[in-house]
Protein backbone atom coordinates (compact mmCIF):
# COMPACT_ATOMS: atom_id res chain seq x y z
CA UNK A 1 0.00 0.00 0.00
CA UNK A 2 2.88 2.38 0.75
CA UNK A 3 4.23 1.96 -2.78
CA UNK A 4 0.84 2.84 -4.31
CA UNK A 5 0.59 5.97 -2.13
CA UNK A 6 4.14 6.95 -3.05
CA UNK A 7 3.41 6.51 -6.79
CA UNK A 8 0.20 8.53 -6.47
CA UNK A 9 2.10 11.31 -4.69
CA UNK A 10 4.76 11.36 -7.42
CA UNK A 11 2.04 11.52 -10.08
CA UNK A 12 0.35 14.45 -8.35
CA UNK A 13 3.68 16.28 -7.94
CA UNK A 14 4.59 15.72 -11.61
CA UNK A 15 1.24 17.10 -12.74
CA UNK A 16 1.89 20.27 -10.73
CA UNK A 17 5.17 21.01 -12.47
CA UNK A 18 4.67 23.86 -14.92
CA UNK A 19 6.97 25.66 -17.29
CA UNK A 20 9.39 27.95 -15.51
CA UNK A 21 8.46 31.57 -15.97
CA UNK A 22 10.87 34.46 -15.61
CA UNK A 23 9.93 36.29 -12.41
CA UNK A 24 8.75 39.87 -12.44
CA UNK A 25 11.68 42.24 -13.08
CA UNK A 26 11.80 43.35 -9.45
CA UNK A 27 12.74 39.79 -8.42
CA UNK A 28 15.56 39.07 -10.84
CA UNK A 29 17.42 40.16 -13.94
CA UNK A 30 15.68 40.11 -17.29
CA UNK A 31 17.72 38.50 -20.05
CA UNK A 32 15.77 40.14 -22.84
CA UNK A 33 17.81 41.83 -25.55
CA UNK A 34 17.38 44.03 -28.58
CA UNK A 35 19.13 41.41 -30.70
CA UNK A 36 18.83 42.48 -34.33
CA UNK A 37 17.29 45.32 -36.32
CA UNK A 38 16.80 46.33 -39.91
CA UNK A 39 16.05 49.91 -40.92
CA UNK A 40 15.96 49.78 -44.74
CA UNK A 41 15.63 47.34 -47.62
CA UNK A 42 13.72 44.71 -45.67
CA UNK A 43 12.03 41.84 -47.46
CA UNK A 44 10.22 40.86 -44.25
CA UNK A 45 6.53 41.53 -44.86
CA UNK A 46 4.12 42.56 -42.15
CA UNK A 47 0.61 41.10 -42.06
CA UNK A 48 -0.57 43.82 -44.46
CA UNK A 49 1.95 42.51 -47.02
CA UNK A 50 4.19 45.58 -46.73
CA UNK A 51 7.99 45.33 -46.38
CA UNK A 52 8.73 46.66 -42.93
CA UNK A 53 11.56 47.79 -40.68
CA UNK A 54 11.82 45.50 -37.69
CA UNK A 55 13.42 44.86 -34.32
CA UNK A 56 14.11 41.38 -33.00
CA UNK A 57 14.01 40.71 -29.26
CA UNK A 58 15.82 37.69 -27.85
CA UNK A 59 15.17 35.84 -24.58
CA UNK A 60 18.62 34.66 -23.46
CA UNK A 61 17.21 32.71 -20.55
CA UNK A 62 16.30 29.13 -19.79
CA UNK A 63 12.88 30.42 -18.67
CA UNK A 64 9.85 31.59 -20.62
CA UNK A 65 9.52 35.38 -20.62
CA UNK A 66 6.01 36.76 -20.10
CA UNK A 67 5.02 40.35 -19.54
CA UNK A 68 2.54 39.14 -16.90
CA UNK A 69 0.49 42.31 -17.04
CA UNK A 70 3.43 44.67 -16.52
CA UNK A 71 3.64 47.65 -18.87
CA UNK A 72 6.44 47.32 -21.44
CA UNK A 73 7.47 49.98 -23.95
CA UNK A 74 9.47 50.14 -27.14
CA UNK A 75 10.90 53.37 -28.44
CA UNK A 76 13.14 54.87 -31.08
CA UNK A 77 14.23 57.60 -28.65
CA UNK A 78 16.10 57.19 -25.40
CA UNK A 79 14.69 60.61 -24.50
CA UNK A 80 11.11 59.36 -24.74
CA UNK A 81 10.95 55.74 -23.58
CA UNK A 82 7.15 55.33 -23.44
CA UNK A 83 6.76 56.11 -27.15
CA UNK A 84 4.82 52.91 -27.82
CA UNK A 85 3.27 50.49 -25.34
CA UNK A 86 3.74 46.84 -26.18
CA UNK A 87 0.86 44.38 -25.79
CA UNK A 88 1.31 41.38 -23.52
CA UNK A 89 3.73 38.96 -25.12
CA UNK A 90 5.61 35.75 -24.42
CA UNK A 91 9.04 34.63 -25.66
CA UNK A 92 10.11 31.04 -25.10
CA UNK A 93 13.60 30.27 -23.75
CA UNK A 94 16.43 31.02 -26.21
CA UNK A 95 13.84 32.32 -28.70
CA UNK A 96 13.10 35.47 -30.69
CA UNK A 97 10.20 37.87 -31.18
CA UNK A 98 9.88 40.18 -34.19
CA UNK A 99 8.38 43.64 -33.72
CA UNK A 100 7.38 45.36 -36.96
CA UNK A 101 8.42 49.03 -37.01
CA UNK A 102 5.96 50.09 -39.67
CA UNK A 103 4.19 53.03 -38.06
CA UNK A 104 0.91 51.12 -38.09
CA UNK A 105 0.73 50.90 -34.29
CA UNK A 106 -1.76 48.05 -34.03
CA UNK A 107 -1.71 44.45 -32.98
CA UNK A 108 -3.12 41.76 -35.20
CA UNK A 109 -1.25 38.50 -35.42
CA UNK A 110 2.00 40.51 -35.19
CA UNK A 111 3.25 43.30 -32.95
CA UNK A 112 3.57 46.67 -34.70
CA UNK A 113 5.01 49.98 -33.50
CA UNK A 114 3.69 53.48 -34.05
CA UNK A 115 7.09 54.47 -35.50
CA UNK A 116 9.49 53.43 -38.25
CA UNK A 117 13.27 53.13 -37.93
CA UNK A 118 15.44 55.77 -39.54
CA UNK A 119 17.75 54.49 -42.26
CA UNK A 120 20.25 57.17 -41.15
CA UNK A 121 20.43 55.55 -37.70
CA UNK A 122 18.91 56.29 -34.31
CA UNK A 123 18.21 54.66 -30.96
CA UNK A 124 15.95 51.82 -29.90
CA UNK A 125 15.05 50.75 -26.39
CA UNK A 126 12.80 48.31 -24.59
CA UNK A 127 11.72 49.29 -21.10
CA UNK A 128 9.09 48.58 -18.45
CA UNK A 129 7.40 50.27 -15.53
CA UNK A 130 8.44 48.78 -12.17
CA UNK A 131 6.41 48.47 -8.97
CA UNK A 132 7.52 51.97 -7.89
CA UNK A 133 6.23 53.42 -11.20
CA UNK A 134 9.76 54.04 -12.52
CA UNK A 135 10.54 53.41 -16.18
CA UNK A 136 13.49 51.01 -16.37
CA UNK A 137 15.49 50.32 -19.55
CA UNK A 138 15.95 46.59 -20.14
CA UNK A 139 18.10 47.01 -23.22
CA UNK A 140 18.86 49.61 -25.87
CA UNK A 141 20.93 50.11 -28.98
CA UNK A 142 22.20 53.24 -30.68
CA UNK A 143 22.90 52.45 -34.32
CA UNK A 144 24.17 54.31 -37.35
CA UNK A 145 23.23 53.94 -40.99
CA UNK A 146 22.83 50.28 -41.93
CA UNK A 147 23.28 49.38 -45.62
CA UNK A 148 19.99 48.65 -47.37
CA UNK A 149 19.14 44.96 -47.21
CA UNK A 150 21.44 44.36 -44.21
CA UNK A 151 20.75 44.23 -40.48
CA UNK A 152 22.70 45.08 -37.36
CA UNK A 153 22.89 41.98 -35.16
CA UNK A 154 24.34 40.62 -31.97
CA UNK A 155 26.62 37.77 -33.01
CA UNK A 156 25.98 35.36 -31.42
CA UNK A 157 22.49 36.03 -30.04
CA UNK A 158 22.48 37.96 -26.76
CA UNK A 159 26.21 38.76 -26.86
CA UNK A 160 27.84 42.19 -26.68
CA UNK A 161 29.28 41.82 -30.20
CA UNK A 162 27.40 43.77 -32.89
CA UNK A 163 27.96 43.30 -36.64
CA UNK A 164 26.40 44.28 -39.93
CA UNK A 165 25.02 40.99 -41.29
CA UNK A 166 22.54 39.44 -43.65
CA UNK A 167 19.16 39.56 -41.87
CA UNK A 168 18.05 36.52 -39.87
CA UNK A 169 14.70 37.63 -38.38
CA UNK A 170 13.42 35.08 -35.88
CA UNK A 171 16.50 32.86 -36.29
CA UNK A 172 19.91 32.63 -34.61
CA UNK A 173 22.48 35.20 -35.70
Amino acid sequence: MKIINWLLLLGVMASCVKERIIPPPEKGPIKLFVNELQSSGSVLLNESGVASDWIELYNDSEDTFRTNGLTFFISDSLGYLPKDTLPDFTINPKSHLIIYCDGEGYVGTQIHTNFKLSSAGEQVAISYVDAQNNTVIIDSRVFGAIPSGKSESRVPDGSNNWSITDPTPGNPN
